[in-house]
């Protein structure tokens, strides 16, 4: 006799769930879309109105995050450019420093990763791209700038305790760079099981792969997501 009753209170149930993401797919679009259009006072007024529907948890990691990787989304689809990209990306950064600090909160980090152009090469425009969205991709970023030795590269994963290294060469006469430093590495006890990241105009999947490394992509917001999920199954193995 209370199986009709049962049914029709796990009904509303569903009923309510499927209306609350409805609401807040609607809040994500609008987000995304003032994020695009880098409206950083409207935003943050949005975000002190939810604050009456939603616990703060729930506004940054159902609200706030999802946008803005739904920006990338759109930009490694083609569907957006770098330019709208930089907008979204500044403005996300204004609205986490406003949450944190509203909120007092911290927002976690996943993992460390060290990020560089190899020796004798000045270019950093692609690498500065990819950091940038490792940081939307929450991971702490440690940027040793460009023409990096070797030894410092090494010297940073030790004293940041970072497991990821990103490295990036722009000229065909500098990716040689990248095999010094994972030969060093790998040869280096303390480190020799760090992953290696490997990117640059004149980088192939083939060469990544000859020199050991463990990923290349020519697309920087799939590097940034291998990033985070390689960075997140190291936490978990270690919690455990």
């Amino acid at each position: 006799k209370f199986a009709p009753f049962l049914c029709k209170k796990l009904k509303r149930k569903w009923y309510s769930m499927k209306d609350s993401k409805r609401i807040d797919d609607t809040i994500i679009n609008e987000f995304r879309l003032l994020l695009l259009q880098g409206e950083t006072d409207i935003l943050c007024s949005k975000i002190m109105a939810l604050e009456h529907e939603k616990n703060i948890n729930a506004i940054y990691n159902k609200i706030i995050l999802k946008s803005i990787l739904s920006v990338t989304d759109l930009y490694e689809n083609k569907k957006i450019y770098l330019p709208d990209l930089l907008i979204a990306s500044k403005t996300y950064e204004d609205i986490k420093k406003y949450f944190c600090s509203t909120y007092e909160t911290v927002i976690p980090t996943h993992g460390k990763i060290v990020m560089g152009t190899v020796k004798n090469d000045l270019h950093d425009i692609g690498k500065n791209i990819v950091c940038m969205l490792l940081r939307i991709y929450e991971l702490e970023v440690i940027d040793l700038g460009v023409d990096v030795e070797t030894s410092e590269f090494v010297y940073a994963l030790k004293d940041e305790k970072a497991n990821i290294l990103g490295m990036s060469a722009m000229l065909t006469n500098t990716m040689h760079q990248m095999k010094n430093v994972v030969e060093t590495l790998r040869r280096d006890k303390h480190i020799f099981d760090c992953l290696i990241m490997v990117g640059g105009a004149p980088m192939t999947e083939g060469y990544a792969k000859a020199i050991g490394a463990d990923f290349y992509s020519p697309n920087a917001v799939s590097t940034a997501k291998w990033a985070r999920k390689k960075a997140i199954e190291s936490s978990f193995i270690d919690l455990v």
